[in-house]
């Protein structure tokens, strides 16, 4: 799981992003507002897996998180019973 705590450190400005960090950075925000509805299964399965390990395991990284991505926290609360799932 460190990969996945690089791309935090990406996502959030506070370390350096690899071309693939720099790139999903980019589309992070659209694929949030939209379901990731651009996504693969493959790509969605994977984002779970980094959302569950850092809800577990890292919950002040996924707060940052959080504070960037959604501030008003409208997409905590569409996305809730699916991040409960996990």
């Amino acid at each position: 799981m460190f990969k996945s705590l690089v791309l935090v450190a990406c996502f959030a400005c506070i370390g350096n992003c690899s071309p693939d960090g720099a790139e999903l950075k980019k589309v992070l925000p659209d694929a949030i507002a939209s379901d990731c509805g651009g996504c693969s299964d493959k790509q969605k399965e994977g984002a779970k897996k980094i959302f569950k390990f850092l809800i577990e395991k890292k919950p002040e990284q996924w707060k940052a998180l959080e504070a960037k991505y959604d501030p008003s926290g409208s997409y905590k609360t569409k996305y809730e019973a699916e991040l409960k799932s996990l």
